[in-house]
């Protein structure tokens, strides 16, 4: 992959967390692989591929359609463990989940600093867990505890505001 710039590969990311090269799906388990586990979000909200090479870096900087993180499976318990498109996994608290809509979930990640979708599988995985609370909203019960789930009117945007 060139350096960013004039010369760049058009990456992108879509809504799906499915890679596409000049409009394109890449399809290679291999590729996508690599391109996941380079994923980088550097502090400005750029996402990047970046892949070492024979003592340098290669990057090209990746066009997101909605956000460059998304659970891709999920294990139900105390606490919450899932796992990203970049192939990390981590704990999750359910107090940092939250509803678009009846069909998409999300929460934060990396630390609490970026915003991840549920794919259908994970969202699949966990949706036993939710229960209506009676007063139209849904509850998550996790190892004997509910937690209360917020609803947003809008996705996240992405790159996110930054901070004045």
């Amino acid at each position: 992959m060139p350096d960013s710039g004039p010369d760049a590969v058009p990456l992108t990311l879509d809504r799906e967390g499915r890679w596409f090269h000049e409009g394109r799906p890449i399809e290679h388990p291999g590729l996508v692989g690599v391109l996941n586990r380079h994923l980088t979000v550097l502090d400005d909200g750029t996402v990047e591929v970046r892949v070492p090479n024979r003592g340098f870096v290669e990057r090209a900087v990746v066009t997101v359609e909605e956000l460059p993180y998304y659970v891709t499976s999920v294990t139900p318990g105390v606490p919450l463990r899932v796992r990203l498109n970049d192939e990390s996994e981590e704990a999750l608290s359910p107090a940092d989940l939250w509803l678009v809509g009846d069909d998409r979930l999300y929460g934060r990640v990396k630390g609490g600093r970026w915003p991840a979708r549920f794919l259908r599988d994970a969202w699949l995985a966990l949706a036993p867990c939710f229960d209506e609370d009676g007063a139209g909203g849904w509850v998550l019960r996790l190892g004997g505890s509910a937690t209360p789930l917020r609803s947003e009117p809008r996705p996240p945007v992405w790159p996110p505001p930054r901070a004045a």
